[in-house]
């Protein structure tokens, strides 16, 4: 790993905190890692002064997530509560976790150097739809607390919508949520976060203050696995919406006709009105003036289900009308016809983004020319994206444009975890001044090997 190199008259980092967000939400675990560096300088009356500087971590994505199927869990449930199964599961996730954060050579010159006494971990974690519908969700959460000391919660739709929308507007600014000279940007920005088991929509008030708590937000039930399971049933075929996610199985549904386009749109189209009933008063309304009413709002999309959109565009920006060009196109088509006339949805490259079947032998094969050959052309023949994906969303954020007035969407990289580690004064999830939360790192590491040896 390349470090970032400092000067001779860098001052010498004294104390680490290092803090690790956890976003617990439906289908998959994710967390994010932000070092506190503290140095010692000399001001001009040769006093003693503690500098700190923040440090975002970079990591891989594969290292820095899991998948754990809580929502699929629960609708396997006749209970409506986690099994010990997916209880388990979210455990180790959590262990592996906060393992590699801590062990995590960060690129920062010096930070390795700094001892286990001064070098100190926190973390916290939220948790979303899929704990809000568990009757044991708390139960489990409070289980989780303890065995890894660590501040999670299980937020309000509300709160879910206002950290994203902090967490987004931090990665359009530059990692920088209190920058006065861009102050508009929180005006001008409207946040589509897109969940597996609920989607919200957020925007400030007009007369909004910084730090921003209670923002307009329109809470929606429409998950993509509520929208797996409403467009199998339009299609009356039997799937579990869980499994179909993430499925290369297609069996079903295509062709999409278009009579069950139409039902589909239709279907949105009233689950849209009734979570805006549900929302409260005037919060659709709202959210349609902001885009009716200032030419330079920006809609900003986080979800890992819009990744198929830059298909369309070879960018990421969709606009409306791109979106009804490539459905018009996708409908009455089957499966192999739209693979056939959307090349870009086959993986014919080194995409981190494809999709690929996993090999339990894979470790074990040679590297020859031959073989490597032989991988390159079973690659291409594997789509990018799971079926599901290639009309569904599609449909679904077409009605949804039409519904509050957008014109165009831009995709954004950000998670849940950026908006926590941009709420270190906040001390819903890091009480700070509980010094049984603040571990040394060597501490840390014995909790999680004694983690590992007790069961669940």
């Amino acid at each position: 790993m390349k470090k970032t190199t400092s000067s001779a008259n860098t001052p010498m980092i004294q104390k680490i905190v290092r803090r690790i967000a956890f976003d617990i939400g439906s289908g998959m675990t994710k967390m994010e890692v932000a070092d506190e560096l503290y140095y010692n300088v000399m001001d001009d009356d040769t006093n003693n002064q503690i500098k700190m500087e923040k440090h975002i971590v970079t990591m891989d994505p594969m290292i820095a997530q899991r998948v754990v199927g809580l929502k699929g869990d629960l609708q396997d449930s006749n209970t409506k509560e986690f099994t010990v199964q997916i209880q388990n599961k979210l455990s180790n996730a959590l262990s592996e976790l906060l393992l590699t954060a801590v062990n995590y050579e960060s690129p920062i010159d010096g930070v390795d150097n700094v001892p286990d006494e001064n070098f100190y971990i926190t973390s916290c974690g939220i948790a979303t739809q899929a704990f809000r519908e568990s009757l044991n969700g708390e139960n489990v959460m409070k289980k989780l607390r303890s065995k890894f000391n660590s501040t999670l919660e299980i937020i309000p739709q509300a709160e879910e919508a206002r950290i994203g929308f902090l967490a987004t507007i931090a990665t359009v600014n530059n990692n920088n949520i209190d920058d006065e000279d861009n102050g508009d940007i929180y005006k001008n920005s409207v946040l589509f976060d897109q969940g597996g088991g609920s989607m919200q929509i957020c925007c400030v008030q007009e007369d909004y203050r910084i730090p921003i708590q209670q923002p307009i937000t329109y809470e929606g039930s429409l998950g993509f696995y509520k929208l797996i399971a409403a467009f199998a049933k339009i299609k009356e075929i039997d799937v579990n919406p869980t499994t179909i996610a993430s499925s290369q199985d297609s069996s079903g549904f295509y062709p999409i006709t278009s009579k069950e386009y139409m039902s589909f749109s239709n279907w949105v189209d009233n689950e849209l009105q009734k979570d805006g009933i549900e929302s409260g008063d005037n919060v659709v309304e709202s959210i349609q003036n902001r885009f009716k009413n200032n030419e330079n709002v920006r809609c900003l999309g986080i979800a890992g289900v819009f990744l198929i959109f830059p298909t369309i565009t070879n960018n990421n920006v969709i606009t409306l009308k791109e979106l009804d060009e490539a459905i018009e196109k996708r409908i009455n088509r089957t499966y192999d016809e739209i693979l056939n006339e959307n090349p870009i949805l086959l993986n014919t490259s080194n995409d981190n983004s494809a999709i690929t079947t996993p090999s339990s032998d894979r470790s074990k094969k040679d590297s020859s020319k031959q073989h490597l050959e032989q991988e390159q052309e079973e690659q291409e023949l594997v789509p990018r994206f799971v079926p599901w994906q290639f009309v569904v969303p599609l449909i679904y954020v077409s009605r949804l444009f039409h519904f509050f007035g957008i014109e165009k969407i831009e995709l954004v990289k950000s998670t849940l975890t950026r908006g926590l580690l941009e709420e270190v004064d906040n001390k819903l999830y890091w009480p700070d001044d509980n010094n049984n939360l603040l571990m040394r790192k060597d501490e840390m590491l014995k909790l999680l090997q004694s983690a590992k040896q007790s069961s669940y």
